[in-house]
C-alpha cells in the first residue's frame, strides 16, 4: 500500500519507496510526536480504509490484538493492512496481516518492521464477519 506522509505542519511529503534508514526515522517520528498521519494511495484496504484517506498511526501501547489495522514495512514501502495472528518461527514471532479487499495474506512480518496501530479506523462486527467468511472459502 503506497502512501503520502502528512506532516505537523500538514505539508505532503512523497514517501512511496522508503529506505531501511528512512523507516527507522518515521519510527522515531512516531514515538517523539505520538502520532502520525498518513495518505492511502492504494485500494487494498477498501472499503475499510479508500484510497486518498489519511490515517492516523500511533505507536502501540497494549498488545496487538486479532482484526487491528497495523502499518508496517515491506518491501520497502508501508502497508496498512489487517493483524489476524502470531506464528512463532525460530523462536522469533511473527506477524501474519492481510489486505481487506483482496484477503492476500501478506510475507510473514517481523515485530522490528511494525510501525504502529491504526486509530482513525477500524473495522466494524460485519466487516470482521465478512473478512473471516472470505478467508475461510477462499
Amino acid at each position: 500500500m503506497m502512501f503520502i506522509m502528512r506532516t505537523q505542519k500538514q505539508n505532503l511529503a512523497p514517501l512511496v519507496m522508503i529506505t531501511d534508514e528512512q523507516f527507522s526515522k518515521l519510527k522515531l517520528k512516531l514515538l517523539a510526536f505520538g502520532k502520525i498521519e498518513l495518505i492511502i494511495l492504494s485500494s487494498s484496504m477498501e472499503p475499510v480504509i479508500q484510497i486518498k484517506d489519511v490515517v492516523t498511526v500511533k505507536p502501540f501501547r497494549k498488545k496487538i490484538k486479532n482484526f487491528d489495522i497495523v502499518a508496517f514495512y515491506l518491501y520497502e514501502q508501508i502497508c496498512v493492512h489487517i493483524y489476524l495472528e502470531i506464528l512463532f518461527l525460530n523462536t522469533k514471532s511473527v506477524f501474519k496481516t492481510y489486505s481487506y479487499r483482496t484477503v492476500d495474506v501478506d510475507p510473514a512480518i517481523q515485530q522490528a518492521s511494525i510501525l504502529g496501530e491504526v486509530v482513525s479506523h477500524r473495522l466494524n462486527l460485519a466487516q470482521k464477519i465478512s473478512f473471516m467468511f472470505r478467508i475461510a472459502f477462499r
